[in-house]
């Protein structure tokens, strides 16, 4: 599997969960769905959050590789990203709020279609959580599953673009603590990805997971972030592909 492939993969997860289409949503599903993006941030904090940068590490242990990367996200939809494995190759992929594109050394300059595209445009919003409830269009509550001290609650969740995902939140928080669906990974196709979020930290008013770990098949991928800045000022060019 390619740093690009785990790049996408972990694009996916850095805006949380957005949710494809069945027929039905289950009043408690949305309660549940409710009360973590209440936890995530009160709806003052989140309206003052213009703009952030991501900055951290992506530690790639069957490839011997670590991956520097810095995502900046810009509302209501805009999106670049720029992961480097030293001395080997960088990785750019953008969301202009209407074209997404992905650039780098080995595949050269592409146009993202298709679930590729869906993905971008879910990694460019700034609280997927918040665009998940005005779009959710199927939810149902899965039995509770308690592993240690943790009880979890547990919907499956469906909207437009994207397959079904299945979310774990910690009962007593109410925060998305582990997430199973199908995710792009370029022009590869799908792969059934297992994603657990820890280390949740306050910015700004805002609950952010800065560790993320990424099962796809025999493979796994770390992510720590090392900073979160909030409502820098970035301009729109910075999304744009330069060729």
């Amino acid at each position: 599997m390619t740093a690009n492939t785990f790049l996408s993969l972990a694009l996916a997860f850095l805006t949380a969960f957005p949710l494809q289409a069945e027929n039905s949503i289950d009043p408690k599903a949305r309660e549940i769905l409710e009360k973590s993006l209440r936890t995530t941030g009160s709806p003052t904090a989140i309206t003052k959050i213009k703009s952030r940068i991501s900055k951290g590490t992506i530690a790639m242990p069957a490839q011997g590789m670590t991956l520097t990367l810095e995502m900046i996200q810009k509302g209501p939809n805009l999106m670049y990203s720029k992961s480097v494995i030293p001395n080997i190759m960088e990785v750019e992929q953008g969301f202009d709020g209407k074209e997404g594109w992905s650039k780098d050394s080995i595949q050269g300059i592409r146009k993202l279609t298709g679930a590729e595209l869906t993905q971008a445009k879910e990694s460019a919003a700034l609280f997927a959580e918040k665009q998940l409830l005005e779009d959710l269009v199927a939810a149902e509550v899965l039995p509770e599953l308690k592993e240690g001290e943790v009880t979890y609650e547990i919907v499956k969740a469906t909207s437009k673009g994207s397959p079904p995902k299945t979310l774990f939140f910690d009962q007593s928080t109410g925060l998305l603590a582990k997430m199973i669906t199908k995710m792009a990974v370029g022009p590869e196709g799908e792969m059934t990805t297992e994603t657990v979020l820890s280390d949740y930290r306050e910015v700004d008013g805002i609950q952010i997971p800065f560790e993320m770990t990424i099962k796809a098949g025999p493979q796994n991928m770390q992510m720590k972030f090392t900073s979160i800045t909030h409502n820098a000022e970035i301009d729109d060019s910075v999304f744009r592909l330069k060729k």
